[in-house]
């Protein structure tokens, strides 16, 4: 489960960059809101293996590697610098553990203009999709586009799985937000996994 929860954040991440005019307008668009406020994303995301499939919501809040908020079904991940905490609903507990590491490079790698420059290969399907091979190490993806020039939906065919992400909503975080990367959980239990 943790391989595909930093499959699909990385893919919302991801979607924010490809290549093309409508991707590259799409792309400074993108990266002005980060630059600004962050951005929000709402999304839905079904997975596709031979051992089941599974499908949920999901909601993603980016400001930097470092401060982001992420929610895929019951859980909820939220990070501000080197705090750490994930919110499981069904329980009402608050795990606060060390940040990852591996993940916050990965984060930083992808969403850094001049690494998105790197792009190995990009396939125009039509005139509003994209098949992105990013590295030889990471299974390619297509990406699909509105006819508003949004972000609709990002495929992932994998060895064994597939995982289709549909984009709800893409927004700024709203700049008169107090604390956009906290949550108020008052009732749940913590507790502190860091050592």
């Amino acid at each position: 489960m943790l391989k595909l929860t930093k499959l699909i954040l990385l893919l919302c991440l991801l979607s924010f960059s490809l290549t093309a005019d409508l991707y590259t307008n799409w792309m400074e668009n993108t990266f002005s809101l980060i630059d600004s406020t962050g951005i929000e994303v709402q999304f839905h995301y079904q997975y596709y293996a031979e051992s089941g499939e599974r499908s949920a919501d999901g909601y993603l809040r980016y400001g930097d590697a470092t401060h982001f908020l992420y929610q895929l079904g019951e859980k909820t991940v939220f990070a501000v610098d080197s705090v750490w905490k994930t919110y499981d609903a069904t329980t009402n507990q608050v795990f606060i553990h060390e940040p990852d590491i591996q993940f916050q490079q990965m984060v930083l790698k992808w969403l850094n203009r001049d690494s998105l420059l790197t792009v190995e290969k990009i396939h125009q399907i039509n005139s509003r999709a994209y098949t992105v091979q990013l590295s030889d190490e990471m299974s390619p993806f297509d990406v699909y586009f509105s006819d508003q020039q949004t972000l609709d939906q990002i495929i992932v065919y994998g060895h064994d799985y597939s995982l289709v992400i549909t984009v709800k909503s893409l927004n700024p975080i709203a700049p008169e937000q107090k604390d956009p990367f906290k949550l108020d959980l008052p009732h749940a239990f913590e507790l502190d996994l860091r050592e």
